[in-house]
């Protein structure tokens, strides 16, 4: 009987449990969005960020949207037919920020966010799971090589095209474009 008592009572706390956590994780459900205005580009860049998946990641980069820190900055990595990288505001007069805790699976965190076309995720360095501070890329084209090893966060929901054209723009032997696209201003929006 007391057995039965027992259980009877652990699920119990087990669904209250299970209803409060399923009631915290769907707050964190809600549409974060974040527009990316884009030197010569009429139409933004447009995120979806999902912090149910990188809660650390996606609040150190609304951080530095919220601050301005992404103001002026520019698209200073591209690679033809992968992805675009920006963030790396030390040459604009920026601090550098610490680093966050890498949330990706070979970091031994879940993160089931495939780096398809258009995903967001944070630069790092390769040789530190943990170095990740300012910098992100958003992939041009499925990277699956990415997966596992880099912290996905979000993914464009419009202005695709724009991650294009930027893609498309030459470069010289290290990747650095030989024209330069700032970010104008990047900013939260309701929808």
């Amino acid at each position: 009987m007391k057995k039965i008592i027992f259980l009877t009572i652990f699920v119990l706390f087990a669904v209250a449990l299970t209803g409060c956590n399923q009631q915290e994780e769907d707050k964190f459900r809600d549409p974060i969005f974040v527009v990316l205005e884009v030197e010569y580009h009429e139409q933004p860049i447009k995120l979806r960020l999902y912090p149910h998946v990188a809660p650390i990641t996606v609040a150190n980069f609304l951080d530095l949207v919220d601050s301005g820190y992404y103001d002026g900055v520019s698209f200073h990595r591209i690679i033809r037919g992968s992805l675009i990288q920006s963030g790396d505001g030390r040459p604009y007069g920026r601090p550098v920020r610490d680093p966050i805790f890498g949330e990706f699976t070979w970091n031994g965190f879940i993160n089931n966010l495939r780096h398809e076309r258009g995903v967001i995720s944070m630069a790092r360095n390769e040789r530190d799971n943990n170095s990740a501070t300012t910098e992100f890329f958003i992939c041009q084209s499925d990277s699956p090589e990415f997966d596992r090893n880099f912290a996905a966060f979000g993914r464009v929901v419009s202005g695709m095209e724009v991650v294009d054209a930027i893609n498309e723009l030459s470069t010289d032997a290290t990747n650095r474009p030989h024209r330069i696209i700032r970010i104008l201003t990047a900013r939260r929006v309701e929808s």
